[in-house]
């Protein structure tokens, strides 16, 4: 057990006990699959696409600490469903499917010793994500400059809604935000009527596999080099790949894409 981490030891995984066998890793033929055993990954981020990307990590063997704030916790906490749907931070389906496999510390970033507990756990861990863009990071004294001074080989992999830099980086994003910038929008509802929003939250999830793969790049890299890694990844631009044909037939020939409806068929 790592000792800064106290009481949330090796079978204090959320959702579970290590030894649950619901909670075991995948098998393929006889051996397990852990691509990413012996990687450290602090997980900082809230929502869903951070926390994604750290579940994906987790689930292929990395030891992944999530980082709560006190009080309510990770937003996700809020998101049911719940149990006979009676609100419960503690019982959010939600909060449990983009965790499930991590180890939790509650942390006040905002007081001298919380952040001195957190400086520590990234002298130590291989890859920290964080739903904040770097700008924001370094507003609190946590940007990739100074995570670099402290960890030289620290991958940080940022998860925002318009990237870190750029016009539209200070922005605020959702899944609706997502699905319009990201042109999902045109082509959810009937013709009839207005654009709408893609079905639960795929592109948070879409954005969240894309940070993952592209912190696994990194991980691998590292062994062709020495010095750490800022990935940098915008929602908007993973729902626009995830929307690429409709948007090269329309690049090279101006077809718009017509919303279908399957309605009375």
């Amino acid at each position: 057990m790592d000792p800064i981490l106290g009481l949330v030891g090796e079978d204090s995984l959320i959702g579970g006990s290590a030894s649950d066998p619901k909670f075991q890793l995948g098998t393929v033929g006889s051996m397990q699959t852990k691509l990413l055993e012996g990687i450290k990954v602090l997980d900082l981020s809230e929502g869903i696409a951070g926390p994604f990307c750290a579940k994906l990590l987790a689930d292929l063997g990395a030891d992944t600490v999530k980082v709560e704030r006190p009080d309510q916790g990770d937003m996700s906490r809020s998101l049911g469903p719940f149990p006979d749907d009676q609100p419960d931070i503690e019982k959010s389906a939600s909060f449990f499917y983009f965790n499930t496999g991590k180890r939790s510390i509650v942390l006040d970033l905002d007081s001298d010793s919380g952040k001195a507990t957190l400086i520590q756990l990234i002298r130590q861990y291989d890859v920290i994500i964080a739903s904040d863009t770097d700008e924001g990071l370094r507003e609190r004294g946590l940007g990739f400059e100074e995570i670099r001074e402290w960890n030289p080989t620290a991958i940080l992999t940022t998860v925002t809604g318009f990237g870190s830099f750029g016009p539209l980086s200070a922005y605020e994003s959702s899944h609706l935000i997502t699905c319009a910038v990201g042109g999902w929008a045109q082509l959810c509802g009937v013709p009839e009527r207005e654009p709408l929003q893609s079905g639960g939250a795929i592109t948070q999830t879409l954005t969240g596999a894309y940070a993952a793969a592209a912190t696994l790049l990194a991980t691998f890299g590292r062994s062709q080099h020495a010095g750490g890694e800022h990935i940098d990844v915008s929602a908007q631009e993973a729902a626009i790949c995830g929307a690429q044909i409709p948007s090269l037939i329309y690049e090279y020939s101006g077809i718009v894409a017509e919303r279908y409806s399957s309605v009375g068929s």
